[in-house]
Parts: structure tokens; C-alpha cells; sequence
């Protein structure tokens, strides 16, 4: 199974936990103002860690979530 780790950090807690998950997975954690749509191509999970700020993720990995293409996330 393809997996990809999508984060975003604020005092790094999250990246650690971001990379501990990948590395479980043996997957690539990507850093969100690094990511790109095209590398969720034949992912079947997909994990997404996010600090919560006002009981809500990042603005960072909302914009990138939500200026993903439509059909982006199909099958995963």
C-alpha cells in the first residue's frame, strides 16, 4: 500500500510525529508548503497532521486541501 504524509508544524511536534508515522508506513513525509497534488498519485492512504489552531488545522494545509483538485483524493 502507498502512503503519503502530509504536515504542517508550528514548534516541530507535529513534524516528529509526522515522521514517525511515514517512517511506520514506509512512506514520505512531506512538509505542506512542500507538497504537491501530483504526488498523491497511486496513494491509497493518505495522512494528514495538522497542530490545531481555534479547533481547526492551519490555514497552511487548508488552503493546500482545499486547492486540491476535485478528483485528487478519489480512491484514496
Amino acid at each position: 500500500m502507498k502512503a503519503l504524509v502530509v504536515y504542517d508544524s508550528v514548534f516541530g511536534n507535529t513534524a516528529q510525529i509526522a515522521k514517525a508515522i511515514a517512517e511506520a508506513l514506509g512512506a514520505q513525509a512531506v512538509q505542506v508548503d512542500s507538497a504537491r497534488a501530483e504526488q498523491l498519485a497511486g496513494v491509497e492512504l493518505l495522512v494528514v497532521g495538522s497542530p490545531t489552531r481555534q479547533f481547526a488545522a492551519t490555514p497552511a494545509l487548508m488552503a493546500w486541501l482545499n486547492g486540491l483538485p476535485a478528483d485528487a483524493l478519489k480512491g484514496v
